[in-house]
């Protein structure tokens, strides 16, 4: 009988042991659960920050595009108001060279003489005396 009394005490602990290991066990379990679900969220907020670093990224490479074409077109305008500049110039000297006026000296000369011909006429409609009202042109 102390026999049977000695293998129902260690039945008895080991049953215990049993219980606290199923325990243990659980609360293993839901600890993995948490580190799941926190590696989940971890993957998703890395997946989220590096697309932010891409978009960042990308974001930086238009402002280095955008200043890149801006002094471009700086340049590029700076060139073309040098061409038209050298070209009116050389429009000048071919002019004179020929003794030919440009068509706005040739509009001020007309003007010139036409106000003359007619002190009190306007430029703004050449056709109004202001003694007469509206006349034909000379």
């Amino acid at each position: 009988m102390g026999e049977v009394i000695f293998l129902k005490q260690i039945l008895l602990e080991k049953e215990k042991e049993l219980v606290q290991l199923k325990d243990r066990c659980q609360k293993l379990e839901e600890e993995n659960k948490i580190l799941t679900s926190m590696k989940k969220t971890n993957i998703e907020k890395n997946s989220e920050t590096e697309m932010i670093e891409k978009l960042q990224q990308a974001y930086n490479n238009l402002l280095i595009t955008h200043a890149k074409v801006k002094d471009e077109k700086l340049k590029l305008q700076e060139e073309l108001n040098n061409t038209q500049e050298q070209l009116e110039f050389y429009k000048k000297e071919f002019m004179n060279k020929k003794g030919m006026r440009t068509l706005q000296e040739v509009k001020e000369q007309l003007e010139l003489e036409y106000l003359k011909k007619h002190p009190g006429a306007s430029l703004i409609n050449p056709n109004f005396d202001p003694i007469n009202g509206y006349d034909e042109i000379d």
